[in-house]
């Protein structure tokens, strides 16, 4: 169970811009923590999404499998959340090098349609 505690606490919780307390033993033989998270924090980091579409990559699998090969040191729990977090680090980046800026390229789109709908109702069908 320590380890459990101490992968939340080094690793997500941390992230998330929290503080963890240990609280006394009530009437039960398991140990409580306290989880307080910082609002301020959490608006600011944007989440990680994945994308169906990176699946049908060809280097896909190899990007996952390398990354995943790499050795940490950790264990247990901490080691699968350290592997997760290295991944999405990896993925995020191999997304913008591969797909490019996607959200920035959809709103290039969108204000490209807004102007030939303004064209098209200003000139008509000329």
């Amino acid at each position: 169970m320590d380890e459990f505690n101490e992968a939340l606490e080094n690793y997500w919780l941390t992230d998330l811009g929290s503080e963890v307390s240990h609280l006394a033993l009530t009437h039960s033989d398991h140990s409580p923590i306290l989880v307080e998270l910082s609002s301020d924090h959490l608006h600011n980091k944007a989440s990680f999404k994945f994308q169906n579409m990176w699946t049908t990559h060809k280097d896909f699998i190899r990007v996952v499998t390398d990354v995943w090969k790499l050795h940490t040191d950790k264990q247990g729990i901490g080691n699968f959340v350290e592997k997760l977090h290295r991944l999405k680090m990896e993925l995020k980046q191999w997304n913008i090098n591969e797909f490019g800026n996607i959200s920035v390229e959809l709103q290039m789109a969108e204000v490209h349609v807004l102007l030939k709908e303004r064209e098209f109702e200003l000139l008509g069908s000329e």
